[in-house]
């Protein structure tokens, strides 16, 4: 009892050290500081999960089905699965409270945008209460969140396209108004990173890795680059309209980082030759691809939204919204909106959409926590067995879509000449 009485407290002050931050950061807009505070929410859930999946088995083995755990990966992987649980689950009942919602007039509209005292007060309880389910129902949901894991990567190809075209524009855009050559030099120089970063990572999957007996790797490394080529030479024609250096570098990188993972999450065979390898950055390899995973998890989860505003339209093919920053068309001047009508004639982004992606971001997070194994076993039973080739294979897969993707997005306009897609 005293150790659920501790978890409580510890969660419940965590929320409340959370929403204390939202509201140091209050923004002039409703829409941005209810999403700042969401944000905040994510942020303070991660690290909670974090803090408890690897310091916490001496407290967490006297709460709920946890008790009958008897080594860390059990405990470890169960409070990243409950805590998941009551994040989906939480953001799963508001997005079913604002479906519909296009203006702050809408009544609804409050539970998007307010109340987040009651809201952090219901995911800790959520939290707490997810802890006491049985640890059968907590690999239950891990299946649930290995596939939510899987569509949140499908959404984070489209949007990290969206983001290198959106980057390479801006300071094009500043290239052309300012005539300042520095702003070619800078998207020269971004995109030579990325191209280095890719490169590096190539060297290292090869040499660490690679080897005799290690076909996947081989073959996995093999692709990435040839069709990372492909790319780099389908951008550079001037005929096609799309193609720039600096998109491409970042979607050469992005893929060079799945393949990273994909065959860091190989798995171990005792009788294969290059064991030998795959042991030497095993432990530092998986601490940094977790890393890596959480940063893109919570860029996702973030862009998904301030960048549905900041274009005027969301990513499920809604109606335009308003700018953030609307323009005078008698005057030419920026005139920043008023909180009070931030939302008053349409939501500035889609509410449902948003809780969306947080659900689906909390199940991916989860995945990258336990690194897609979905397995523990207590004093009673095994739990879970999902093949490790599962993992693999989403992380390739997403890969080749991400390749697929852009290279349509280069021959598009020219398969389609008649097509607007700007």
């Amino acid at each position: 009892m005293g150790a659920c009485v501790s978890a409580l407290n510890a969660v419940v002050l965590c929320c409340q050290a959370g929403s204390c931050i939202a509201s140091c950061c209050r923004c002039g807009k409703s829409s941005t500081r209810a999403r700042a505070q969401y944000f905040v929410m994510f942020l303070v859930s991660a690290f909670i999960s974090w803090i408890l999946k690897d310091y916490g088995y001496k407290g967490l083995i006297h709460v709920g089905d946890m008790k009958n755990c008897d080594d860390d990966t059990c405990t470890g992987t169960g409070i990243v699965l409950r805590i998941a649980l009551a994040m989906v689950l939480v953001s799963s009942f508001i997005c079913l409270m604002v479906i519909g919602v296009d203006n702050s007039s809408n009544p609804r509209a409050f539970i998007q945008n307010d109340f987040f005292s009651v809201k952090w007060l219901l995911l800790a309880v959520t939290v707490v209460g997810s802890m006491f389910i049985s640890n059968e129902s907590a690999i239950q949901f891990g299946y649930v969140a290995a596939v939510g894991g899987g569509f949140f990567l499908l959404i984070g190809v489209m949007l990290v396209l969206e983001f290198a075209y959106g980057w390479n524009d801006s300071w094009v855009a500043k290239l052309d108004e300012t005539g300042n050559k520095g702003w070619g030099y800078m998207v020269l120089g971004a995109a030579f990173l990325c191209y280095a970063s890719s490169i590096t990572i190539w060297v290292l999957l090869f040499v660490y890795f690679g080897g005799d007996g290690c076909t996947q790797t081989t073959t996995f490394v093999s692709v990435t680059i040839v069709l990372s080529v492909l790319i780099t030479a389908l951008s550079l024609p001037e005929k096609v309209q799309q193609g720039a250096i600096l998109p491409c570098g970042v979607v050469v990188l992005y893929c060079s980082w799945l393949c990273a993972s994909a065959v860091m999450s190989i798995p171990l065979d005792e009788n294969s030759k290059c064991e030998a390898r795959h042991s030497r950055l095993s432990d530092s390899s998986e601490q940094g691809m977790r890393a890596v995973g959480v940063v893109f998890t919570i860029f996702c989860v973030t862009y998904a939204t301030i960048r549905a505003a900041s274009s005027g339209q969301d990513l499920t093919g809604g109606k335009p919204r308003p700018d953030a920053a609307l323009l005078d068309n008698e005057k030419g001047d920026k005139v920043e909106a008023k909180a009070e009508e931030d939302e008053t004639d349409h939501v500035q982004y889609n509410y449902s959409f948003f809780q969306l992606i947080y659900a689906l971001g909390a199940m991916y997070f989860a995945m990258v926590m336990i690194n897609w194994n979905i397995e523990f076993d207590d004093k009673d039973h095994s739990y879970g067995r999902m093949s490790q080739w599962g993992n693999v294979w989403i992380k390739m897969a997403t890969q080749w879509l991400t390749f697929v993707l852009y290279i349509w997005s280069l021959i598009a306009p020219l398969a389609c000449p008649d097509r607007d897609f700007s």
